[in-house]
This record gives C-alpha cells, sequence and structure tokens, in this order.
C-alpha cells in the first residue's frame, strides 16, 4: 500500500513539474501512439539525409582520389621525361666514362640508384648523382666544386670506381 502511494506522488510531481515547464498541451493533446508515428516519421528523414549525405560525400571523395592519380601520373611521367631529357646528366656521365675508362653503364646505374640522376637529390648528409658524404668527397680533386654539379659528380664518381673505392657505395657499387 504505502509503495503504490509513492508511485502516485511520483507520478504526480512528474505532472506538476511538466504543467510548471509550460507543456501542459502536449500532455494533454498527444498521445504516445501520435508520438511514437512522429519518432518514426523524423528517424525515417534523418536516414534518408545519412544516405543523401554518404552518396555525396563518397562522391567526392571518388573525385578527389581521381585527382590525386591523376596528378601522380602526371608527376611520375613528367620526372622520366625530365630524367631522359637531362642532356647534362648523361653528357657528364658519358664524359667521366671516357676521362676514367669505366663503364658508362656501371656509372648510370649507381647513380640512378643512388639519386634517381637528379644531381640535386639529398639523403640525410649525403648530396648529388653519386650522393657524396663531405669526407670522400673533400678527399677527391673535385672538392672545390659543388656537390650537386653533375659534372664534378660524375667525374668524382668515375675516378672513385677507376681505383677501386666502390665499397663507399655498398648497395649500388657492387
Amino acid at each position: 500500500m504505502w509503495f503504490s502511494l509513492v508511485i502516485v506522488l511520483v507520478a504526480a510531481a512528474g505532472l506538476l513539474a511538466a504543467i510548471a515547464s509550460g507543456a501542459p498541451e502536449r500532455l494533454l493533446t498527444t498521445s504516445s501512439a501520435e508520438q511514437q508515428a512522429k519518432l518514426q516519421r523524423e528517424n525515417v528523414q534523418l536516414r534518408a539525409l545519412l544516405v543523401r549525405e554518404r552518396k555525396r560525400n563518397k562522391a567526392s571523395v571518388s573525385k578527389i582520389r581521381a585527382r590525386h592519380r591523376n596528378d601522380l601520373k602526371r608527376t611520375r611521367r613528367n620526372s622520366r621525361v625530365t630524367r631522359l631529357k637531362s642532356p647534362g646528366v648523361e653528357h657528364a656521365l658519358r664524359l667521366a666514362s671516357a676521362a676514367y675508362s669505366v663503364p658508362y653503364s656501371r656509372l648510370r646505374a649507381v647513380a640512378f640508384c643512388e639519386s634517381g640522376l637528379r644531381p640535386h637529390a639529398k639523403g640525410g648528409q649525403y648530396l648529388g648523382l653519386f650522393q657524396f658524404g663531405l669526407p670522400l668527397w673533400n678527399g677527391t680533386p673535385y672538392r672545390d666544386f659543388e656537390r650537386s654539379d653533375p659534372y664534378a659528380a660524375a667525374l668524382a664518381g668515375a675516378r672513385a670506381f677507376s681505383l677501386g673505392m666502390a665499397s663507399h657505395w655498398p648497395v649500388c657499387g657492387r
């Protein structure tokens, strides 16, 4: 008996709180079935909105990814063209090959492995076609030139190979 009285008092307190908040019309006019139907309609609308947003975002993400793929392809194609059209590097390697009697194919292979035939390539403290470090570079007769100069780097690399110093390029110089 006391328990049912407590429940009635709690329900009455809830009703009084609702009336005090200014929502008695809603309590009196809308039934729970109407509220449930309204919530279901709102749920359907929100799901439809979510589906539209996902489609729109998926399309924009696809466009962005396609643009990045095309940019990457263009960059790769341009870098290949640049490497093939860099007569300074090719000429420097051929000149160094003739000057020090080192096979051109070996010089080109090591330079490609080390720097991708880019004279300004940098890998930590190493720089240039053959990725010379300062101690090795300062031991060459070309130390007064920049390490990124393709002619100086090619001549210094060919000189090092002709003197049997291939161990300075443990991966690419084999």
